[in-house]
């Protein structure tokens, strides 16, 4: 259960919108070629991981915290297979990405937009189908 909470932080601290990278010496290294993450496919990822916390954050609520938690971890983990990323991979790529923090910016407006556009095509459906003879 700890270890569930535990990397559910993990992955709200590093997802968040809040660069962190800025804050100490250590210099993130460029992950090696079969470990970067190409940049529109880590937009989509972050786009998904954002989405993913809003649910658990409605979720929290309504089911008890275990349930929360173990949801949590299938949740990303899917993305995480979704996207033939690792968890590693993904915290390595991020502390990369964050370093180029006007590129880094650039992302999380894309992020936003792709955000938008889900939400928008869930709720600009039409109410009423028309049903051609």
């Amino acid at each position: 259960m700890i270890r569930t909470f535990k990397y559910l932080l993990m992955i709200l601290a590093y997802a968040g919108i809040i660069s962190l990278s800025g804050c100490g010496n250590k210099s993130s290294q460029r992950p090696v070629d079969e470990d970067l993450i190409k940049e529109e496919t880590m937009v989509r990822l972050l786009a998904d991981i954002e989405i993913t916390e809003a649910a658990l954050k409605v979720l929290q609520g309504k089911i008890s915290t275990d349930s929360v938690q173990m949801i949590a971890r299938k949740s990303y983990d899917s993305i995480f297979l979704h996207y033939n990323v690792t968890a590693d991979q993904f915290r390595q790529n991020l502390r990369y990405y964050q370093e180029n923090h006007d590129g880094y910016k650039e992302m999380l407006e894309e992020k936003t937009t792709i955000i938008t556009l889900k939400k928008d095509s869930i709720t600009n459906t039409p109410e009423k189908f028309e049903i051609k003879k």
